[in-house]
């Protein structure tokens, strides 16, 4: 896996966005939702005249495979709806490997009544 430099919080979630759907389409997912709880990222992925910014390779790499066969959809979430997401984004920093965990959650997250 490579180990891209993140910049900023908009960079960081425009990478996740990508990652998430790079790893939908290689596992053959035919319907896709993202959910992010960046206004900023989900408005430029949508946009749909030519980008001009730092990030226009990612969001235009994004947009491309949106578009390739699958049914893909992009949308914005408050935070306190997309608690799950952010906290998986935390304990991204504490593991050391690489992790996708499909059809399930990390054992941590699956009984949150038993903190």
């Amino acid at each position: 896996m490579r180990v891209v430099e993140i910049d900023s919080p908009l960079h960081a979630e425009l990478r996740a966005i990508l990652f998430g759907l790079e790893v939908a389409i290689n596992n053959s997912y035919l319907s896709i939702l993202i959910e992010s709880d960046s206004l900023v990222a989900v408005q430029e992925v949508r946009k749909q005249q030519e980008i001009f910014c730092m990030w226009e390779g990612i969001i235009s790499h994004i947009g491309d495979l949106s578009r390739d066969g699958t049914a893909c959809s992009l949308i914005h979430v408050r935070r306190s709806g997309n608690e799950l997401a952010h906290n998986l984004a935390k304990l991204s920093i504490e593991v050391e490997t690489f992790k996708v965990w499909r059809n399930t959650l990390p054992p941590m997250f699956c009984n949150p009544d038993n903190s």
